[in-house]
């Protein structure tokens, strides 16, 4: 059973996902470029940028140097709330999981230790800004 919400439950997916604001129109991007660096948590652009070797070729892929700088920044963001949801949701389920294992048995099925898993059970501090 999950906790009740508190000030940290995290808000609706639709809230943390990267829109395309007049900054970033004025920047030079647009929907398909926007979507383009988020739909594969920036594979792609890490691939453009490790295969470059003239860091203005990869930037300019990607709308420019100001525009690659741009959607960077907000792929951080969006994985940073991925990574956070993630881990609540790993402290609930393992919590969920404690009730009828020892963190010593969850142990055994993962590569880490007992003390990792309970360290896993605590929900993150904060969530990003």
């Amino acid at each position: 059973m999950s906790a009740p919400p508190t000030e940290n439950t995290p808000p609706d997916a639709s809230e943390t996902t990267p829109k395309l604001t007049p900054e970033l129109q004025r920047a030079g991007i647009t929907e398909e470029l926007l979507h383009r660096a988020l739909d594969d948590n920036g594979a792609a652009m890490l691939a453009d940028c490790q295969a470059c070797e003239n860091d203005e070729d990869w930037v300019n892929n990607w709308g420019g140097p100001l525009a690659a700088a741009l959607l960077s920044i907000e792929l951080y963001r969006h994985l940073a709330w991925q990574q956070y949801m993630a881990g609540a949701m790993r402290a609930d389920a393992l919590a969920e999981a404690n009730r009828t294992m020892s963190l010593a048995d969850i142990a055994e099925y993962t590569p880490h230790t007992r003390n990792s898993i309970f360290k896993m059970t605590k929900p993150p501090k904060r969530m990003p800004a």
